[in-house]
């Protein structure tokens, strides 16, 4: 979350939030729907959408395409009951290393602009 720009902190503070609200959201009955996990995920996936509406970066778009993707599993869980939970819940865990692997290529891509900046800054002083 330090090494990142603007967009990458909020996201990840976004996503951080989320991991941690989930257990105290979650239902102990492994056969009901988890509606309110599904309106966290609903609401990290508007934010998502969001921020990439307003940077216009790919790895918004992917790490959006990825909540939105974890929404439709718990959307597709409601429809059909006969899904198993674990099933959904392995679903969401893949679905969530997508987002992860996209703040961590993220987070790569700004030190490395940083590395650049300060070396062309670095080269214009006599």
């Amino acid at each position: 979350m330090w090494k990142g720009d603007r967009p990458i902190r909020f996201v990840a503070a976004i996503y951080l939030l989320g991991w941690i609200a989930t257990p105290f959201l979650a239902l102990r009955d492994p056969m009901q729907p988890e509606w309110r996990v599904m309106v966290l995920d609903t609401l990290v996936m508007v934010l998502f959408v969001g921020v990439s509406l307003r940077t216009r970066r790919l790895w918004t778009v992917f790490a959006a395409a990825c909540q939105m993707m974890s929404v439709a599993s718990h959307v597709v869980s409601f429809i059909d009951l006969r899904i198993n939970i674990s099933t959904v819940i392995v679903g969401l865990a893949l679905l969530s290393y997508g987002v992860l692997v996209a703040l961590l290529l993220a987070t790569l891509s700004a030190i490395r602009a940083r590395r650049v900046a300060r070396e062309r800054r670095g080269e214009l002083r006599p």
